[in-house]
Formats: structure tokens, sequence, C-alpha cells
């Protein structure tokens, strides 16, 4: 009998990409991404990247000062929404005016975008 059921397949280079840097399908083969980095006190930047069938996702971020800047790389055919971390409520989000603004709630921004790669800033107030 084979397990499928390894270290391997659930270790800390899933936890890169699904939760540092936010990395999620929300459809089959990457047709719909959502991008939630989460953003921790004791790190200052996150890089990560996933293939899929449709091409290369990224995500990175990295903290300097009060500024957070995030760029996430949709690949063609995709669309995906993304939401940018608040450290509060207050903090004002530089967005590309291409990305559609969906929600602001609590301790995020959401935008929907496109194929491309998006930058947004988030300068504490």
């Amino acid at each position: 009998m084979e397990t499928h059921d390894h270290a391997m397949f659930a270790g800390i280079n899933s936890s890169l990409y699904t939760i540092l840097s936010g990395i999620r399908p929300t459809e089959p083969g990457y047709r719909e991404i959502a991008v939630e980095p989460r953003v921790p006190g004791s790190l200052d930047q996150v890089s990560a990247s996933q293939e899929t069938v449709r091409g290369r996702v990224a995500s990175s971020w990295q903290k300097t000062g009060s500024t957070l800047r995030l760029t996430v790389t949709i690949p063609a055919n995709s669309r995906a929404v993304i939401r940018v971390p608040l450290t509060h409520q207050d903090d004002r989000v530089q967005a590309p005016a291409e990305a559609r603004k969906t929600q602001a709630a609590g301790q995020a921004v959401s935008y929907r975008v496109g194929s491309g790669t998006w930058t947004f800033t988030v300068q504490a107030r």
C-alpha cells in the first residue's frame, strides 16, 4: 500500500506561499486567485511564487519604516482578488489606477485585478 501523507506535501514551503505571501487558487486551474499575505511584525520581507498551468503567480512584500510595498504577478488568462493588509484602519493605500477597489474592511483593502504585475504601497499614518 502506498500513502500520500508525507511531510513534504504539507511542509514549510507550502506555508510560505499560502500564508506569508498569501497565494491560493479560488477556481480550478488558477483561473481565479486570491492573494492575501500575512505580514507578521517579526519579518521585514517575503517573496514567493508558484508555477501553475497558466503561468507563474508571485507575491512579495517588503516593510521599510512605516511603508509596506506589495507586488503581485498574475498570469495570463487569470484574475485575482488582492487583499492589501493594513496595520491601522486609517492607513493610506496607493494602488494602480486599473485595480478596482471592491472592499475596505478592518485590516485589509481588497482589489480586483487581471493578469499582469501589480504594486500596492501602504503608508501607515
